[in-house]
């Protein structure tokens, strides 16, 4: 797609010293993922939900391991929720609007789903864990 197709340039293009993560949607960075395709999913075979999460992770790994090389900056106006966060925590570095729309989290754990790309582990090793 048009996120592999560009990360391949940053990463094999010289003149390219590092990248922003922008949404091309205004006012509103990635707010994660619909809550009907999931359950769509959940109705699905275990082959397939595991397919969908595997692929998932396996986005969020190659963006996060692509930072050693040149830093991304995700640079967050409006919602960053769910997926939308966990591909934020995978860039070296944040930036964040002061737009009262700007918010970020993780609100799938209020429907008991814990965030499947890897966010149980980048956010704590951000921010701390809470003592």
């Amino acid at each position: 797609g048009e996120f592999e197709t560009v990360a391949e340039q940053v990463a094999n293009d010289p003149k390219i010293k590092a990248a922003v993560l922008i949404s091309g949607k205004p006012g509103s960075f990635i707010a994660g993922a619909n809550i009907k395709m999931i359950e769509k999913l959940g109705a699905s075979s275990y082959e397939a939900v595991h397919e969908v999460g595997l692929k998932g992770q396996q986005c969020m790994d190659e963006l996060e391991a692509m930072q050693q090389k040149k830093p991304w900056v995700a640079a967050i106006d409006g919602p960053c929720l769910g997926g939308g966060l966990e591909m934020a925590l995978c860039c070296a570095h944040r930036v964040a609007s002061t737009s009262s729309k700007t918010v970020l989290g993780l609100p799938e754990v209020m429907l008991g789903l814990l965030p499947g790309a890897g966010g149980t582990q980048r956010l704590p090793k951000l921010i701390g864990a809470a003592k």
